[in-house]
């Protein structure tokens, strides 16, 4: 006899259901439709209550951006092909399991961020946990990110020639400048004196006494599949905030999020094949954007940032193989001819 809980929250007004997207956010992935477990039925019953849902499962790609690590993710789509969710699945082994949720909820309605003007969140739309004497299981429940994301903006910009690819940057610039302006706004919507010890342990740089202030929220993992941005509506939405609860608390080095950032700029516009210029006209109008929006980060801390992700990301020699042609292998090899072999990542 298979016992199951149930508990879940419906969010009104601010956290309705996204019906009208016109697409579903790209998020640089492949998706498969798989059949609905009785798990899946459930949640479709519960938050969906309306024509049948097909359910498609991401498949991890090749990319960073596509490593599909720890959860399963879903997405749920209405037989007019309208996006209704994205579904994250967590397996609830132990209390670190339960932290990630607790967190992965607690971003996903922070109120700091209610009346930003560059930026948005997914909406939490609810949760749901069932339990059998097999597995037990979490579910968190969320709108859909509007857009692309900057690293499919970026390959598509890469791919593109002549006036299709001038446009192409245009936008992918245009993504870049209003992630900088929601980067600053972020940053400053609650200050800080410290940070959370946490960081001391996640970054093992910081112990040569590179994590000076300015201190905030951040996002923690601001990597370019993580940032969706529409061109339509001149909006970047941020996904993956699990890394956030942990700044909310005590606070965290803001230059965290723009050193990663700007370290996967520049590495993944190589790995795609945009020009230096190119490369560099992006990282400056990112630099330059987000400096007139935060005036206490200088440049100079932003370089000592992106230090410190280079760094993060110098895995040992024998991490990946000489020959690997994946784009975590590449960058791998980019932190590695900044800043010599040196230390291993946690931070992907």
């Amino acid at each position: 006899m298979i016992a199951y809980i149930l508990s879940f929250f419906l969010l009104l007004n601010i956290y309705s259901l996204p019906m009208n997207l016109e697409k579903a956010g790209d998020y640089n992935k492949k998706f498969k439709t798989v059949e609905q477990s009785a798990d899946l039925k459930r949640i479709n019953n519960r938050f969906f209550n309306r024509e049948p849902v097909t359910f498609k499962k991401l498949e991890p790609g090749e990319d960073l951006a596509e490593a599909g690590k720890g959860s399963t993710i879903y997405f749920a789509y209405a037989n007019d092909g309208t996006p209704l969710a994205v579904i994250k699945r967590l397996p609830l082994d132990d209390s670190i399991d339960r932290k990630e949720l607790n967190d992965e909820v607690s971003s996903l309605h922070e109120k700091y961020f209610y009346n930003a003007k560059h930026f948005k969140v997914p909406k939490l739309i609810g949760t749901a946990e069932f339990a059998s004497e097999e597995e037990s299981s979490a579910y968190v429940i969320e709108s859909v990110a509007a857009g692309e994301s900057i690293n499919n903006l970026l390959k598509s910009a890469a791919k593109a020639s002549g006036r299709d690819r001038f446009f192409a940057l245009r936008t992918l610039k245009e993504s870049v400048e209003n992630t900088a302006r929601s980067f600053a706004e972020m940053h400053k919507v609650r200050k800080y004196s410290s940070y959370s010890t946490y960081y001391d342990n996640y970054f093992d740089y910081s112990k040569e006494g590179k994590f000076n202030g300015p201190y905030g929220i951040i996002h923690g993992d601001a990597h370019l599949g993580n940032i969706f941005y529409n061109k339509k509506t001149g909006k970047t939405t941020f996904i993956d905030l699990s890394f956030m609860p942990r700044s909310i608390g005590k606070g965290a080095p803001v230059g965290l999020d723009s050193g990663k950032f700007i370290f996967t700029l520049e590495a993944i516009g190589s790995f795609y094949g945009l020009s230096v210029s190119e490369i560099d006209q992006l990282t400056e109008a990112y630099t330059s954007t987000y400096l007139a929006g935060n005036p206490k980060m200088t440049k100079k801390l932003l370089n000592q940032y992106t230090e410190v992700a280079y760094k993060d990301f110098a895995f040992p020699s024998d991490s990946f193989d000489d020959d690997s042609t994946g784009q975590g292998d590449f960058l791998y090899r980019y932190a590695v001819s900044k800043v010599g072999k040196s230390g291993k990542t946690v931070f992907a």
